[in-house]
Order: structure tokens, then sequence, then C-alpha cells
């Protein structure tokens, strides 16, 4: 089992909401919007993975509704590129 499998069972039937499946179409979002360092890279590798998945975590939670009603505006998940490394 891959690492994308692995993290759509996580997501879809443990509620781990911090799984991120990393498919073809989310790296490339990522890499346009968020992560543009990582626009030379060729091969999805298990370091580029996590990273990403790492990356939308922290974009998700930090948009979230549901976490400005739990910890407020002032306290939203912040991860700067270098903790994402």
């Amino acid at each position: 089992m891959g690492a994308k499998v692995a993290d759509c069972v996580c997501l879809m039937s443990l509620d781990k909401h911090e799984a991120v499946p990393v498919d073809t179409h989310l790296w490339q979002i990522t890499t346009k919007h968020y992560m543009p360092h990582l626009v030379k890279t060729k091969t999805l590798t298990d370091k580029v993975y996590k990273q990403i998945g790492k990356c939308m975590v922290c974009t998700i939670f930090a948009m979230s509704p549901f976490n400005w009603f739990v910890k407020g505006p002032s306290k939203l998940l912040v991860m700067s590129r270098s903790s994402l490394a």
C-alpha cells in the first residue's frame, strides 16, 4: 500500500483529519500557490509528499471556520517554510 492510499484510509475511515492524500493535482496546486520552490521537482518523493501534506494541513487548518470558533483568530496555526523541510 502506498502513502496516498494509506492517507485515504486514515482520512475517510479513521477520521484522521491531518492525513492529506497527495495526488498529481494537489501537488500542482501546492507548487503553484503555496510552495513555488518545488516547481522544478520532477518526482513526488516521500520527502516532498510529507512537505506538501504538512503545508496543506496547516493551510486547511488555518482557514477552517471551526478553528476560528475553537481557537479564535489570534491563535491560528502558522508554519514557516523552514519548518516544513
